[in-house]
């Protein structure tokens, strides 16, 4: 016992060790080791909306010597660090780059005291004007003096290239280079386009193709006649991607690049930052002159999924270690008696081929309640909302599973409840004092885990963000609206995964090679089919140039499922090790609904 006790310190140790050696790694990448100031901070616009923004500020700048500004909008339901790749590489050549949230998403929210629900339970930002957050932006950044405000650059990916569009047509003067990542939106005609434009999209953009005939068709998007006429084609005229039209010297040029890549992807992409830098050569020069070849951007990602993993490692270990505290000693209760199918026989593949199955067919029928446009109570939630449906739908199936099982299997062998985890004491009864103690562990865990992160988020000035994994402090505007909400609607599912599990996983203490082998079904059960789902949607989008999943939005799920993997793999691991150390589940659930919660609210913050 001592022996397992050391194991989880020294686990937890080294976990803090690699989590300083990684942020140490990730604020050299983002700052090119010293040479670029990154600050935080937020705006406030005269109706109260809250724009969150990251700075990037070379040391070259300075009032004597002002450099070029770019503003980048990150898409929608993203963070200010889904700019990094464009921040970064700007900054190493010399730029003051401003990246922020689209309204309404990351951690840009109006106030609670603007936010409000309509008569159709949808969530109001109290603004009438989307852009007007770049806008309040833009001149933010122009008003700053270490800025040469008539050499301006503005852009952003999918929703950000949206709103960034129209800033630029309002500062035509200033503005040199406008590029709309992922986002064939091209503002008003009529303004005009009195400066360099460049469309980088993914031949494979899920985003765009559904917009396609036959959802397949990305010429449609090449030879859309307001974009032919921005690049002065006549209507009978054919657009070539990666053909220059008129002249970047003079602020006149045109371009269309299509990397291969998706829409999800095209931020992290390296051939689509080679592009934004090849127009940026072409349009101005820069103080530090750099080949666009020459990109560092990625290492940045790969320590960042590093030190996710290292968050998990970290918040598992530590639980591992309290419960071996003096403290909280009595929540590990003794083994029940394992009365699930016997391990590898036909019928329990069969059981872990039906959990598998239970835990993830909902997830593009959830997303398509919230994408079809048409508003429900859980659309004031946003992105998160669909979740809600599945989380709601996936504890119910999971709960007739579970009564099956125990009508036919369980209750013949004389299973009890505390038999399903449900144990608050080794007596059989029901022990009040057990949930307080699991209920005051699972606060100290929380707060270890949020108290971890905002150390990182503060002293690197980033957030952990995959691609649609993301993981920000908890918005003050969403504690009260959507943290307690997501985990009441997130109970389902974390609750009945626990109960339902103990049908073909053995908790009870066993050999390494058990435990790994429980650990792999475990984690397989809650998140095989919608991996596969994500992996049958990114294959059809990479290799077919189609998007599945068209109607009512449903692509939307099929993108944000690997964010739901990547959470559920967070949490399941934490409440897999903490089920065979309590054989119980009531400290799991009360220590993970609060982390599921978190994810939920700021992996993905679209509230409108």
């Amino acid at each position: 016992m001592k022996t397992k006790k050391n194991i989880a310190c020294i686990v937890m140790a080294v976990s803090l060790v690699l989590s300083v050696l990684f942020s140490l790694l990730i604020v050299g990448v983002d700052t090119t080791w010293s040479a670029v100031d990154v600050k935080l901070g937020k705006l406030i616009s005269e109706n109260g909306t809250t724009i969150n923004y990251k700075m990037y500020i070379p040391k070259t700048a300075s009032v004597q010597n002002p450099a070029p500004g770019l503003l980048y909008g990150v898409g929608g339901g993203d963070g200010v660090d889904a700019g990094h790749a464009f921040a970064i590489e700007a900054s190493r050549r010399g730029m003051v780059v401003m990246s922020i949230d689209v309204p309404g998403n990351g951690l840009s929210e109006s106030l609670s005291s603007v936010v409000h629900f309509d008569e159709n339970n949808q969530a109001v930002v109290a603004q009438s004007d989307p852009t007007q957050g770049h806008e309040l932006a833009y001149n933010y950044l122009t008003s700053l003096p270490f800025v040469d405000s008539t050499r301006m650059v503005t852009g952003g990916h999918s929703m950000g290239g949206m709103y960034t569009v129209q800033v630029a047509q309002n500062h035509q003067d200033e503005v040199k280079l406008q590029f709309n990542v992922g986002m064939n939106n091209y503002g008003n005609p009529e303004l005009g386009y009195d400066f360099n434009f460049a469309l980088i999209i993914g031949t494979s953009d899920e985003s765009a193709l559904v917009r396609t005939t036959n959802h397949c068709t990305m010429d449609d998007i090449y030879q859309n006649a307001d974009l032919k006429n921005m690049f002065g084609l006549g209507e009978n005229e054919r657009l070539e991607p990666g053909t220059v039209y008129g002249d970047f010297s003079n602020e006149t040029g045109r371009a269309v690049y299509t990397p291969h890549t998706m829409h999800i992807w095209e931020p992290y992409t390296v051939e689509v930052v080679e592009y934004f830098l090849t127009c940026l050569e072409d349009t101005m020069e820069v103080p530090n002159a750099l080949p666009a070849s020459d990109t560092v951007f990625v290492w940045k990602d790969y320590l960042v999924i590093g030190m996710i993993a290292l968050l998990m490692v970290f918040v598992t270990s530590t639980a591992c270690v309290l419960l071996d505290t003096g403290v909280f000693q009595e929540l590990k209760l003794a083994p029940r008696k394992y009365f699930g199918f016997k391990p590898n026989s036909a019928v329990w593949w069969a059981a872990v081929a039906v959990l598998v199955v239970l835990c993830g067919y909902s997830v593009i029928w959830a997303s398509m309640q919230t994408g079809s446009g048409e508003p429900n109570f859980f659309t004031r939630y946003g992105n998160s909302g669909f979740k809600c449906i599945w989380s709601l739908v996936t504890g119910a199936s999971l709960l007739i599973y579970t009564a099956v099982f125990y009508a036919l299997v369980g209750r013949k062998s004389g299973m009890k409840l505390g038999d399903f985890g449900l144990a608050t004491g080794d007596d059989g009864r029901f022990h009040l004092r057990y949930i307080g103690k699991a209920l005051l562990f699972a606060v100290i865990l929380f707060a270890a885990a949020l108290g971890y992160f905002l150390i990182y988020y503060y002293f690197t000035k980033s957030n952990l963000q995959w691609i649609v994994f993301e993981i920000d402090p908890i918005p003050v505007q969403r504690a009260g609206v959507k943290f307690l909400a997501m985990m009441f609607w997130m109970l389902p599912f974390v609750l009945m995964n626990s109960v339902a599990q103990r049908t073909v996983i053995r908790f009870e203490e066993g050999k390494p090679a058990a435990t790994v082998k429980a650990f792999i079904t475990s984690t397989a059960i809650c998140v095989l089919l919608p991996a596969i789902i994500h992996l049958v949607f990114v294959g059809n989008a990479y290799f077919a140039y189609r998007t599945i999943f068209p109607d009512a939005r449903g692509y939307i799920g099929g993108e944000q499922v690997m964010g739901i993997v990547v959470g559920t793999i967070i949490i399941n691991t934490v409440g897999f090790f903490m089920n065979k150390k309590t054989n119980s589940i009531w400290p799991t659930l009360f220590a993970t609904l609060p982390l599921v919660a978190w994810f939920q609210v700021t992996a993905s913050g679209m509230t409108f």
